[in-house]
């Protein structure tokens, strides 16, 4: 008799979930996880979309990549790379007009190499969602009227 069943839906403590979610990476394998909260906003929405991550490798970590980073005691950001220097790697997320993050190189736990909204599902070297990434400002007046515009239109159609 098989007793084994799908768990569609199973809530954990942050701290445990990500630990899993390190440990499944590391080994090599596909994570798909939901996006939570706005720091990603507009281009990762908490609640709808989801992300696919791997293992970083060397010469995948670069600018602008969306990655999973271990900041220390139980937290974990899921931010966009700024910058990489010296070892230490920058991020920030796209809705994030002022706050930045810092940590080694060795504690990015992930890469998202898909996005999934609407189970549609994005490569990061899409056409659209690279130029729309690219073209997203890094100036904190610029970044806070297109969030206000975004806001304004996403919440009239939602």
């Amino acid at each position: 008799m098989n007793f084994s069943r799908e768990i569609n839906h199973l809530l954990l403590p942050n701290e445990v979930f990500f630990l899993l979610v390190e440990e499944r990476v590391a080994q090599g394998e596909l994570v798909r996880i939901n996006v939570k909260g706005q720091s990603m906003t507009p281009f990762l929405i908490g609640g709808r979309d989801k992300v696919e991550l791997i293992k970083p490798s060397a010469d995948s970590l670069r600018k602008g990549r969306i990655v999973l980073a271990h900041l220390g005691e139980n937290r974990y950001v899921l931010h966009r790379v700024v910058r990489i220097s010296n070892g230490k790697v920058l991020l920030k997320g796209d809705g994030n007009l002022y706050g930045l993050e810092q940590c080694e190189v060795n504690q990015v736990v992930a890469e998202a190499i898909h996005f999934i909204r609407n189970k549609k599902k994005y490569n990061y070297k899409n056409c659209t969602w690279k130029l729309a990434s690219w073209l997203w400002p890094d100036k904190a007046f610029l970044r806070r009227i297109l969030l206000f515009l975004w806001r304004k239109i996403y919440l009239k159609h939602t």
